[in-house]
């Protein structure tokens, strides 16, 4: 592997330096060596990539197709907690609670905490329903923990992307991908977390 990366372009020592005719052709052929085996493995492979993928994606995919349902359930659930409320989302339902703040007045919501949530993301795409892209966070959104893994493929963070707006805090499931999305609840420094953070 690694010949095979030193043969890439911009790869392996001697990267930068000057090649001739010959270690360049050797360079392409190797490249479009590795992508039509992995072409060839992902083709092989594609009933069972799709089944792993689509779960979370389809997920996804339905509620910025048809999400209303899902921020009305939210708000009613938010409408008939006793103030004050602390929402509290995984995933998708951090995206949904994040949309609903930002377009519907819920000021007994003090606190939103987002788990594993690819929110900022959507927003950075401009695919998050209640809010286009390059518009600040509206001053409804109350104040916004975002908690995200590094090992988590699918935990995004926010500060970058709202700045002021969200603070985001790192755990360490200690698992790998797809794992990771799952093991924030298993882990006690985000019980942690939220005890400091309740009223």
């Amino acid at each position: 592997m690694d010949r095979v990366r030193a043969l890439l372009p911009g790869g392996g020592a001697g990267a930068g330096t000057h090649r001739g005719p010959v270690t360049r052709r050797i360079g392409r052929l190797a490249g479009r060596l590795a992508l039509g085996l992995a072409s060839a493995q992902a083709v092989k492979r594609r009933s069972a990539l799709t089944d792993a993928a689509h779960p979370a994606a389809g997920d996804v995919l339905l509620y910025l197709a048809r999400g209303e349902a899902l921020r009305e359930t939210v708000a009613e659930a938010v409408r008939a907690a006793e103030p004050p409320v602390v929402l509290l989302a995984h995933s998708l339902g951090g995206i949904a609670s994040l949309d609903l703040l930002a377009t519907r007045d819920l000021p007994q919501v003090e606190l939103l905490v987002t788990v594993g949530s690819q929110a900022p993301f959507l927003y950075e795409l401009g695919a998050l329903p209640g809010l286009e892209h390059g518009v600040p966070l509206p001053a409804r959104v109350p104040r916004w923990i975002n908690v995200y893994d590094r090992r988590d493929l699918l935990g995004y963070v926010g500060a970058g992307v709202f700045p002021g707006r969200v603070e985001d805090v790192a755990l360490d499931g200690r698992q790998p991908f797809p794992l990771a999305h799952s093991a924030y609840f298993g882990n006690p420094e985000l019980y942690r977390l939220l005890a400091a953070e309740l009223p």
